[in-house]
């Protein structure tokens, strides 16, 4: 049997925002899946939020991850011919959805900081370590980001406090 691999931020990041009422881990990944032609993905009709590492600082001295964790929330308005099965996205972009995304992610840290908890996590992939998160806060307020193709997305940065289970 193999070792378990040591966590990263950004499965740790996912893990936890599965933890957030309304919010799977089959809505997060390190970025939004393409509407394709044919078929209508199941995000489309819950959101999607993607995450990547974008700064931060480790513990010098403690095996501590103090990640700053980028979350982008996103959201359309996608239809599907039911004779030919064939998607297009509607051009009137659903800010509001995206933005109750990230307002409900933000939330659920205050949540946390008011519980005064931390959260133990199963990585969204297999072969890794559990995590302890103990602190998310948010470290900006989320701001519209345009996109090409129709979609709304709202990105703010998350500061997670986390630790490896080591045992």
């Amino acid at each position: 049997m193999s070792a378990l691999k040591l966590p990263t931020s950004p499965l740790v990041a996912r893990a936890w925002l599965a933890l957030v009422p309304g919010i799977t881990v089959a809505m997060t990944g390190p970025s939004v899946p393409r509407i394709p032609k044919d078929a209508l993905p199941a995000w489309v009709a819950t959101g999607f939020l993607s995450v990547q590492t974008v700064g931060g600082s480790p513990d010098p001295e403690m095996p501590v991850g103090n990640p700053v964790i980028s979350v982008k929330c996103w959201a359309a308005n996608v239809k599907q011919d039911p004779a030919t099965k064939a998607t297009s996205i509607e051009a009137k972009i659903p800010w509001s959805a995206s933005e109750e995304l990230a307002e409900t992610v933000i939330q659920a840290s205050y949540a946390m900081a008011r519980d005064g908890s931390t959260k133990l996590v199963t990585l969204p992939v297999g072969g890794y370590r559990q995590a302890i998160v103990h602190e998310a806060y948010p470290l900006t307020h989320p701001r519209q980001i345009p996109d090409s193709m129709n979609r709304a997305c709202h990105q703010f940065d998350l500061q997670l406090v986390w630790s490896a289970v080591l045992s």
